[in-house]
């Protein structure tokens, strides 16, 4: 059992891994794509940030311009104390009025973390930051000459091996003076954050592999359970009893497939062996009477010396055993390839009408030796059907042989051929001894025979039965003693 485990891996094994990987590729890209949009949201609220503050810069500027006036003096005493006095309490007691209001705007921003600095249109630097060293500096200029004039800009530079994110927004005074507030921030914090997100995810999703895969397991095993018991029911199914059926309560509509297909395979071999045990035991009793006569008539012969006319009344009753033998296996063999092998009908398109004139013409030939009067009424039109013409032909002979076989001499036998819109229904109808209504269930089962002085294996009107079948027809029969038989054979019209 341990070898069969290592050579057929388990289904539960299997389908465990396969939902792991699953799983584990869906977690890792999604987290991919959950740190791409991350990144870029990150990077775009620092852009916004670094705008926000530019334009309180700007407004803060702004704001004193418009009161003081725009001489230079004015313009370098607000970037210096904008700018350059981040941090210092500029409150004091003899800045009244609009001067104490403005300082009071500047304290509430805090600037102490921003790299900022102010340019000329020249590109040459007014007002920095505390904060701002020479080369730092230096790199915000050059940074800006490579810049379009006019537009809000932004850009990644790179200072002491740290990421700096810069922004250069313009700005214009009333006297259409342009100048560029360049600010700058580190990216360190932010990307630290990114990137320690990251980590945590990448080392969650093992744990939640594992977890999952645990889970995965136990799921699988409760949805293979009905397996498991369609494989127990299976076990205990055998030759000597198919009456068993697998039953699992309340399966999954897959597992209903599956049950279903199964017991319908266990109830055809069922009936395959039913068949088969009836099919033998037939058999042994149909040829066993022929056989129980060749071997009495050839001991008979053998007790003393015969005469060769002698000789020849033992093989004469032989032979004819033997063809009644050779006759019962034909026919077994017939109803075999008919019940088992549809594919040796050979389908074709043909007139109805015109074929069972022909089988009318040539059955009259076995009514002469009664003299039993075939009377035929045949529809006077084109009946087309789709069907095997040999072994129709068969069928057909079998109902009009046993019409003539049961009727007495000089009695009638009538044929008749008529259709509606959708079948074609070919009556034969005797007038001899009629059968029993405990006979009529019976008479299309094989080896079943109608008690009385004819002689035959049973099997004509199976075989019948059988081809009637495979061409979506059907044969009934109506009888009552003494008042003959009518046997009704109906086949679908071909539109």
């Amino acid at each position: 059992m341990k070898w069969l485990t290592r050579r057929f891996p388990s289904l539960n094994f299997e389908i465990s891994i396969l939902y792991t990987l699953i799983l584990g590729a869906i977690l890792i890209v999604f987290s991919g794509v959950l740190y791409a949009i991350l990144f870029h949201n990150i990077y775009t609220e620092l852009d916004t940030e670094l705008e926000r503050t530019s334009i309180h810069i700007r407004q803060s500027i702004s704001s004193y311009l418009e009161v003081q006036g725009e001489t230079p003096e004015d313009l370098m005493f607000a970037l210096e104390k904008t700018i350059a006095n981040e941090g210092e309490r500029l409150n004091r007691w003899w800045f009244v009025g609009f001067k104490r209001k403005w300082f009071s705007e500047i304290d509430t921003m805090d600037l102490s973390q921003d790299f900022i600095n102010f340019v000329s249109a020249e590109g040459r630097s007014l007002m920095t930051s505390k904060n701002m060293s020479d080369e730092l500096l230096s790199i915000f200029l050059n940074s800006r000459t490579e810049l379009p004039i006019n537009e809000i800009t932004f850009e990644s530079i790179v200072y002491q091996d740290k990421t700096i994110r810069l922004i250069n927004y313009p700005f214009y005074l009333a006297n259409e003076a342009f100048y560029v507030i360049q600010v700058g921030v580190f990216q360190k914090p932010v990307m630290d954050l990114v990137l320690n997100w990251l980590q945590s995810v990448m080392l969650s999703i093992p744990l939640i592999l594992i977890f999952t895969s645990f889970i995965g397991r136990l799921l699988v095993k409760k949805i293979l359970q009905p397996v498991q018991r369609i494989s127990a029911a299976a076990q205990k199914v055998s030759h000597e009893d198919l009456s068993s059926r697998v039953k699992v309560k309340r399966p999954y509509v897959e597992m209903n497939y599956l049950i279903d297909d199964f017991n319908s395979m266990i109830g055809r071999l069922e009936k395959s062996f039913k068949h088969i045990e009836e099919f033998s035991r037939h058999v042994a009793h149909e040829l066993k009477t022929p056989l129980t006569i060749m071997k009495g008539e050839t001991e008979l012969a053998l007790l003393e010396k015969r005469t060769s006319k002698e000789y020849k009344a033992v093989m004469k009753v032989n032979m004819e055993e033997v063809d009644n033998m050779l006759a019962i296996v034909e026919d077994l063999l017939l109803l075999t390839k008919v019940q088992y092998q549809p594919e040796i009908f050979n389908f074709e398109e043909f007139d109805f009408a015109e074929y069972f004139q022909e089988i009318c013409d040539q059955i009259k030939t076995l009514a002469r030796p009664k003299k039993i009067k075939i009377q035929t009424q045949i529809a006077q039109k084109i009946l087309l059907i789709r069907g095997d013409q040999i072994h129709l032909r068969r069928l057909l002979f079998n109902l009009i042989g046993n019409a003539i076989k049961f009727t007495p001499e000089s009695g009638k036998v009538k044929l008749s051929v008529i259709a509606d819109k959708k079948n074609i229904f070919v009556s034969i109808k005797d007038s001899g001894p009629g059968i029993s209504q405990d006979d009529l269930p019976k008479i299309f089962d094989q080896f079943y025979r109608v008690q009385s002085k004819e002689t035959g294996c049973g099997l004509g009107l199976s075989i019948a039965q059988s081809i009637a079948k495979v061409h979506n027809g059907t044969i009934d029969v109506k009888s009552q003693i003494n008042q003959g038989a009518t046997f009704t054979l109906t086949l679908p019209l071909q539109h």
